[in-house]
Order: structure tokens, then sequence, then C-alpha cells
């Protein structure tokens, strides 16, 4: 049984929990009677043009799936391997690409190539390339909740059965955006733009037209989900025909081994925001959570994850609201990160879409209590777990009210003392791809 996966896998987190889930996948479905194809999106290499770090983080994912097994198209090294070469024969300055962050990083995983239209070229090139390299293949799948137009188009080639990820409601991170763009899109000239945009352009029809695009192929479409919360939002959105069937897994993630190995009761005067931070995350909520907790706590808040330049300046803007604040940036090394977990006395986790959120299991493991809101996927999952606190979206007051009584906890030991069937179920990643290789066995026929 053979499958060509693409889309984001790293094994270190430089493209978040999705990037982490699907490469301990892929790397394991060889391991469990699979052949399997791998290959990033044209536009994940785009941007790790601009990104030496990401260069690293996925040379170093891709030599782990090789020595599993997994085959990577040619081209995919070339790219990593020859980036100087490569911006100069695009036309593109090593710092100018800066420019070309945005429209790269941008959420619904497709490029816009009105500044840089010598992308497009180069992206048919590259898939043309890929499908040289991969050859036919019985099924090919799809590996972030967005459908890309890069998918389109390998769909269209292929004509294969489709499978496809879903890590959460691709629709959550458009009404994210609009619930707090009040927020978010005030702070600078350039975001009173951006807001300007979004009121004419409506990411939210451009998720629908790519979907509606995919269904029209008339090819049978499976469809897993790591959250049934996410699939009920979702089919209010879409009209789902026939050709579309749907899973859904359980355990769908893992907490990493060193996160169990660095379990601590041992805590210290610091809470820690972790994550990717940007909007979507809760960064923007920051300062009506912290004006809230002003002279009632004395604990550091330390800031853990992958940030751009503007975040992180306005990451220290938040200084004047609450000076007891660090900036540690993102943390290649993952023991140090998890005890940087460990120590502190509660994860702050304002997000607004997430579909299982490694953070929050991350936390579990190393017995570190958590607040977050109640969005729907994260209710489903955590609503019976004790060391998990949910307050309501944007209810600044309650969630400051959480961090305070953590605070002020001595021993938060008795939070945990029915989560140790929870943390078990989710202690292993080969829990989690046999849930996708019974799915494959199942459909693969």
């Amino acid at each position: 049984m053979e499958i060509f996966m693409i889309g984001p896998a790293d094994i270190n987190g430089k493209l978040g929990g999705s990037g982490i889930h699907n490469a301990e996948i892929i790397i394991r479905l060889p391991h469990l009677g699979f052949r399997v194809i791998y290959s990033p999106y044209p536009s994940t290499l785009f941007w790790a043009l601009n990104d030496e770090a990401l260069v690293d983080s996925l040379r170093k994912t891709l030599r782990i799936m090789e020595q599993n097994k997994v085959i990577i198209p040619s081209i995919v090294f070339s790219y990593l391997e020859e980036k100087n070469k490569i911006l100069k024969r695009l036309n593109i300055e090593s710092n100018s690409f800066s420019k070309a962050e945005e429209f790269i990083k941008e959420k619904l995983k497709y490029i816009h190539y009105k500044n840089f239209p010598q992308l497009r070229d180069e992206e048919i090139k590259i898939m043309k390339n890929i499908i040289s390299d991969v050859g036919d293949v019985q099924y090919i799948m799809n590996l972030v909740a967005e459908v890309p137009s890069e998918f389109i188009y390998f769909a269209k080639i292929f004509k294969k059965r489709i499978y496809n990820i879903i890590h959460h409601n691709p629709f959550n991170w458009y009404m994210a955006l609009r619930k707090t763009a009040s927020m978010f899109y005030t702070n600078s000239i350039s975001n009173i733009r951006n807001m300007v945009g979004l009121s004419l352009f409506s990411p939210y029809s451009s998720i629908k037209y790519y979907y509606d695009k995919l269904i029209s192929l008339n090819l049978p479409i499976n469809f897993i989900w790591i959250n049934p919360a996410s699939y009920f939002q979702f089919r209010n959105s879409m009209n789902l025909n026939k050709n579309i069937k749907n899973y859904f897994i359980y355990p769908a993630n893992a907490i990493d081994p060193l996160a169990l190995s660095n379990e601590s009761y041992d805590k210290e005067n610091y809470f820690v925001y972790a994550g990717h931070l940007d909007i979507f995350k809760g960064l923007y909520d920051m300062p009506y959570i912290l004006k809230e907790l002003k002279n009632k706590i004395d604990d550091y808040i330390v800031f853990v994850g992958h940030s751009s330049n503007e975040t992180t300046k306005y990451i220290n803007k938040l200084k004047k609201i609450y000076p007891k604040i660090k900036f540690l940036g993102f943390l290649k090394n993952k023991e140090e990160l998890f005890k940087i977990y460990s120590k502190a006395k509660g994860l702050i986790y304002p997000t607004h879409i997430d579909g299982y959120s490694l953070v929050i299991l991350e936390s579990l493991g190393v017995k570190t209590p958590v607040i977050t809101y109640g969005i729907p996927e994260l209710v489903y999952l955590y609503r019976n777990i004790k060391p998990v606190r949910i307050v309501n979206e944007f209810d600044f007051k309650s969630f400051a009210n959480e961090i305070i009584k953590l605070s002020k906890t001595d021993n938060t030991r008795d939070l945990f003392d029915n989560t140790e069937s929870f943390i078990r179920i989710h202690s292993s990643w080969d829990n989690v791809a046999k849930q996708y290789a019974k799915i494959f066995k199942e459909t693969m026929k």
C-alpha cells in the first residue's frame, strides 16, 4: 500500500503542533506496512529560503524520515541545500525576501504572487519535478486542514483516492481573526491596512472555494479528523457529498517522552505562555489579561515560542503593562523547554484556534496546570480534566482570576489525582499511528 503525503512536517516544532503530528505519523507508517513518499509544499520551501532555522529543522526531519524508509523527492533536498543559488536565480535578494514573509506564512497555505510573480512559475516547476520523482501512486494525502491550491494541482494530476488530515475546523482561524481584529489591527498602520484588506477579501470564502474545488473533482475523499468538535462545526459550513467519508482518531496526539521524564510538582515563581506567539494563540489578548493581573501577583510571565520580529517587539511593549516579563523565543532544545514548563505554576494559553493542542498535553505531562479558552475542541477534550481551567473566550477577568488562584496554590498535586489514565493514553505516538494504519487498511482496498 503506497501513499504520497504532502504538507508541513517538522519533528522540532518550527511548523507548530500539526507539523510535529504529521512528522511523527509519517516516520511510523513504513513500519506498519506502508510505502510512504513525502514532500512539503512549495510554499514551505519558499518560506525556508528566508529562515535558516527552519531549513536546519526540515533537514533533520527529512533525515529521520529517510532513516525510517520514507521516500523524499530529490527536488526537496535541492531546495534546502542550494538556498543561495535559488535566491539568485529567482532574482530575490536574501534580505529583501522578508517582504514576501506575510504571504508565505499566510494561514491559507497558498501563495499570493502579486509582488513576486516569478514564484508562481517556480511553484509549477517544483510540483512537476515532484510528480516526475514520485511517478504513479495509489493514494495521496493532504496534511493540512486548509486545502491549498497546490494540493488541488496534485489531485488533478494523480486522480487517486484522497485522504485529508483535518487538525482543526479550517474556518476557525478566519473567525478567530475577525473576533480579535479590533485588538490586533489597530496597533500599527500596516495592520490597519490589513484590516481593510480583510474586509475586502474574505478568507472564509477562499477556504470554501478550495474545498468546493476539491469536492468537484469527484474523487473518493476520506477526511480524518483529530477532534469530532471540528467536524461538527465544519459540516455546518460545507455541503459534504456522498464521495466523502469521515473518520475520527483517538488518541490523536501524544506527549513527548522528554516531557514525561521532566514532570515536577516543585514550582517556581513564574507562569509560561508557550506556542506560536501570534494572534491565533491569543498574544493580542495578553494586554487585557495582564491589566487584570497588575499588582495582584508577583510572578514572572515567561514567553516561549516561535515569533516574528513584529510580535517580539509587541511582547517587549507588554512590559509597560506588566514589568515582570521574560522572552526566551523558540527553544531548539526540547529538554530545556520541558524543564521550563515543569517549573511553571501554570501554562497561560488563551488560544482562539486549536484541534488538540500539543502544548496543553505537554504541560499536563510535566504536571503543570493550564488556563485556556473554552473553544469547542478544547472543551470536548479537556472539560473533565481537572488541571485544565477553561474560561469563556475573551473573558479576561476570569482568565486572570484563574492565574491568581494558581499563583496562590502551594500544592498542585491534588489537581492531577485523576489524570493518569488520560496521560497514559497519550503517552505514545505509536498509538496514534496505529489509528491511521487502521483507517488506511479499511479503505485501501
